[in-house]
């Protein structure tokens, strides 16, 4: 990967939606930077703030201004809201108040970052049609490649390590 911040010697990252941090603990474990993140739950924050003192916090992805960044991240994490799509709610999809894909595309689009990972529930999949998904979300992106992870269970990824008893 082309590091935009070849100064720094390292991959500088943000994100939005970032919860207690998922994404910005891979980061840390591939040596990346956190240089931003955008959650608006009190505790989540506190969980940021603590862990990345350094990045700052835009609390409201409607009102942060990420035009400061351009440039200036490599990689854009987000899990943007998944009650719109998800089996275990309404499913309002791009009707629901909770969508905030446009949101987190006009933050990409202000700082045009050089990778964007997004996540979401699998339902985001299986209304593609019926909410104009692949209109709203997927056609937006210049590359849409679609990875999903499957359930492996926990044997499964204890069966490599050998014993020492």
């Amino acid at each position: 990967m082309k590091l935009l911040n070849p100064d720094m010697g390292t991959i500088v990252k943000g994100g939005a939606f970032c919860g207690i941090g998922g994404f910005d603990i891979a980061a840390d474990w591939m040596g990346w930077h956190t240089k931003f993140n955008c959650e608006p739950d009190k505790f989540c924050t506190k969980i940021l703030n603590h862990y990345w003192p350094h990045a700052k916090n835009h609390h409201d992805i409607t009102t942060a201004d990420f035009s400061i960044y351009r440039g200036k991240i490599d990689v854009f994490t987000g899990g943007f809201p998944c009650q719109p799509f998800s089996q275990a709610g309404k499913r309002g999809g791009t009707d629901d108040y909770r969508y905030l894909w446009p949101e987190m595309y006009k933050a990409i689009a202000t700082f045009r970052p050089t990778w964007v990972i997004g996540e979401n529930v699998t339902g985001i999949l299986s209304m593609a049609d019926e909410y104009n998904v692949w209109k709203e979300v997927f056609f937006r992106v210049d590359s849409r490649n679609i990875a999903r992870l499957q359930a492996v269970s926990y044997t499964h990824l204890r069966a490599h390590e050998t014993r020492h008893d």
